[in-house]
């Protein structure tokens, strides 16, 4: 920072509370020309910015700014609602790979185990769905009546996933009763 500078802020501040800078302030403004024509100028120039009228916004302003923030909420909703439905669906898969290991593994004697793993799975299918299809009716135009036709496709080929499960665990423990001789 040059010397200037230094008095330029002194300049455009005001009066200074301490003694000291003023005082350089004022040694300096009778040796310096260039500085002294900014203090003596910079009254009229503050009364001037003081006294100018604010300029009115261009005709039409406010209806394009709301009309953009109302785009940029719907374009925010839209993408929380696309992240909740990336999350939802990681989650389901997660839920189904869990679900199908258990019930494949699941001892052949005791299908009824399956059953119930498949009994519980449709009921976190159906509370999901509900979620699934509340956020996807909320999306704008025609995009959330396509995301949610396809998220209901995807969660009954879920469900139909599980019972094709349950169905082959169903024949694997037939087909064991039936190698015991029973």
């Amino acid at each position: 920072m040059d010397e200037h500078t230094r008095f330029e802020e002194l300049i455009f501040s005001g009066t200074s509370a301490e003694a000291g800078p003023q005082r350089d302030l004022e040694r300096h403004l009778q040796a310096c020309p260039r500085c002294r024509r900014l203090a003596d100028a910079w009254p009229a120039v503050r009364i001037e910015l003081g006294s100018a009228e604010m300029a009115a916004p261009a005709p039409g302003f406010a209806a394009r700014w709301l009309s953009q923030l109302q785009r940029d909420q719907q374009q925010r909703s839209a993408r929380q609602v696309r992240l909740s439905l990336v999350l939802m669906t990681g989650a389901a898969g997660v839920l189904l790979l869990v679900l199908l290991f258990a019930i494949l593994n699941a001892p052949a004697a005791y299908p009824t185990a399956g059953l119930k793993a498949l009994i519980q799975a449709e009921r976190l299918i159906s509370v999901g769905s509900e979620l699934l299809l509340a956020l996807l009716e909320s999306l704008p135009g025609p995009s959330g009546w396509l995301l949610a036709t396809a998220g209901t496709l995807g969660l009954a080929l879920t469900f139909a996933g599980l019972g094709a499960a349950w169905v082959i665990l169903y024949i694997r423990s037939q087909a064991l009763v039936w190698q015991n001789g029973g």
